[in-house]
């Protein structure tokens, strides 16, 4: 048995979790009928960001050989 005061705080740890829950569910319930009325034509910002950091770090290394 939980003390009173560590079961209230786990209680309102689990319905923290319950909206943030929901919230990632609606965002990504938006992002999908988004993505289905226009698709993206473009790569994705995280995809170029990466793909413009290797190609840096390719460059530094070939730079050191």
């Amino acid at each position: 048995m939980l003390p009173p005061n560590v079961s209230a705080e786990l209680q309102r740890n689990m319905a923290r979790l319950g909206v943030v829950v929901s919230q990632i569910k609606e965002i990504e319930a938006a992002r999908q009928k988004r993505l289905e009325q226009e698709p993206e034509t473009e790569p994705h910002a995280m995809v170029r960001l990466l793909a413009g950091s290797s190609v840096l770090v390719s460059k530094r290394l070939i730079s050191w050989s």
